[in-house]
């Protein structure tokens, strides 16, 4: 269908005026909606021979002849310009989405513990999110006697690391639910999963409010935080300053 809308314009060109590179490629442009430019500079040597011989068709009164040579050429070749820089683009386009397609955009409702908060998905309901990987201390568990003082610091903790945040990003695992209906997430605060920086799990972990916990299958991230928790505890950061909070993680 391309090819059929922009025929009369370039057999215009042809028939009226000398078969100049320039002029090819502005027909084509006006038709296709290109850059002009980008197409005459790409126009192979075939095309400038095959524009020789009509020009000189036209001295010798004889342009009928290579009239069919020159349109089919010009009109393949800037078809196959035009497709692939529609296909160069719809591909780099298709890989950003796809990119970004892991995280789902959440507005924080409210922060329940160290390790729970409260979003509104762009679906309109609510989620329970329990952030995947890590374990801060109880401090609104139902049973009374498993709340400490070390649970209500990991709260404070994540409640002022969210309390300027109105948007989050979540990241799923294998295993989207726990027992108890909460999706298990890992929570980013920017739409790009590539700095644990940035992850709220991550950040818990790194400044010592939290110990590891493993759940098969949900492991993407054990290693990171591993890693974050084990240097958190050599360095006394956060909650393993106390040895209260060591004894009670030991005990567990």
């Amino acid at each position: 269908m391309r090819k059929k809308l922009f025929l009369p314009i370039i057999l215009v060109v042809i028939l009226t005026c000398g078969c100049s590179t320039e002029k090819i490629a502005q027909a084509i442009d006006e038709d296709l909606g290109t850059n002009s430019k980008n197409i005459g500079s790409n126009i192979d040597k075939k095309t400038n021979e095959i524009t020789e011989k009509y020009n000189k068709g036209i001295e010798d009164g004889n342009t009928k002849e290579v009239a069919k040579d020159v349109t089919n050429y010009l009109i393949d070749k800037a078809a196959e310009l035009a497709e692939n820089a529609v296909s160069t683009g719809n591909s780099k386009k298709t890989a950003e989405v796809k990119e970004k397609s892991n995280l789902e955009k959440m507005a924080l409702v409210s922060v329940t513990d160290g390790d729970t908060i409260v979003a509104l998905g762009e679906d309109g309901f609510e989620y329970r999110i329990r952030l995947i990987g890590i374990d801060t201390p109880e401090s609104v568990n139902t049973n009374i006697s498993k709340n400490n003082e070390y649970g209500k610091e990991a709260s404070a903790y994540t409640k002022e690391l969210l309390k300027d945040v109105d948007t989050i990003y979540i990241e799923t695992d294998k295993e989207m639910y726990d027992k108890y209906s909460r999706l298990l997430a890992y929570v980013w605060l920017r739409d790009d999963a590539s700095d644990l920086n940035f992850m709220v799990n991550a950040i818990i972990a790194k400044n010592g409010y939290c110990k590891q916990m493993t759940i098969e299958p949900n492991l993407k991230y054990a290693s990171e935080f591993k890693a974050l928790i084990d240097e958190a505890k050599e360095n006394n950061t956060g909650l393993w300053q106390y040895d209260g909070y060591r004894a009670l993680v030991d005990e567990e």
